[in-house]
């Protein structure tokens, strides 16, 4: 691990609130810094001032992409994006750390993502060639293009990354995906068994609306790589 910092950081909504707990409780002992974006709060709730915890307000513009928020500032740093719907299990910040440095802080990893059949594509949901859920087993260690921001990680000196990459609120996945790609960073997906991850079934899901706002996905996608 070197002297580099370790970051958490969660987007999150008022209505999760009570997951969000869940969340920073499996996560709080695992890093030096957790930062919360609090997509539509009004003010700061009393219980998320403590030791370790950077909280700031924030507007949903772009949804769950507010996980990088403020990624610019921290150098030499692990940084995790996470999802207020997970327990986290409390091996995962180390064994992702593990993975990071054996593969000499090169990559991105992940335990959830999709790689996409062929170019052009007319669904980014519907056209994988594999899909690696981090609910479900993941058998194999496999590189795939675009990686699940809410199990992620990667050093700050690996890829370069700010919030003016995500054009619109569509899907923080695909435009990190992208960014990956721009700069030649792989992305490894690491196995895990089912029950890895807790989930906490939240009633309205990101999801659904990123598949609602598909279209924008699959023109962003294509454009890319019509410019290759």
């Amino acid at each position: 691990m070197e002297n580099s910092k370790i970051v958490v950081s969660i987007a999150t909504l008022p209505e999760r609130e009570k997951m969000l707990m869940r969340t920073i409780a499996s996560l709080i002992e695992q890093c030096d810094v957790l930062q919360v974006q609090l997509n539509n709060y009004k003010e700061i709730p009393e219980w998320i001032i403590q030791d370790k915890i950077i909280a700031t307000l924030t507007d949903n513009s772009i949804r769950d992409a507010f996980k990088f928020y403020n990624i610019e500032e921290y150098k030499n740093t692990y940084f995790f994006t996470c999802d207020d719907d997970l327990i986290y299990p409390k091996d995962y910040v180390n064994n992702m750390i593990k993975w990071i440095d054996k593969m000499n802080k090169s990559c991105i990893v992940s335990h959830h993502g999709r790689s996409l059949k062929s170019y052009p594509i007319t669904s980014y949901y519907k056209e994988s060639s594999f899909r690696v859920s981090c609910l479900h087993d993941n058998n194999y260690d496999i590189l795939l293009e675009y990686p699940g921001t809410g199990v992620s990680a990667f050093h700050t000196d690996t890829i370069t990354v700010n919030l003016d990459m995500f054009k619109n609120s569509t899907n923080a996945d695909v435009w990190f995906g992208l960014q990956a790609k721009k700069q030649n960073v792989p992305v490894l997906a690491l196995k895990h068994k089912a029950g890895y991850f807790g989930y906490q079934h939240p009633v309205d899901t990101l999801f659904d609306r990123k598949v609602n706002d598909e279209q924008d996905l699959v023109d962003v996608i294509n454009e890319f790589h019509k410019r290759k």
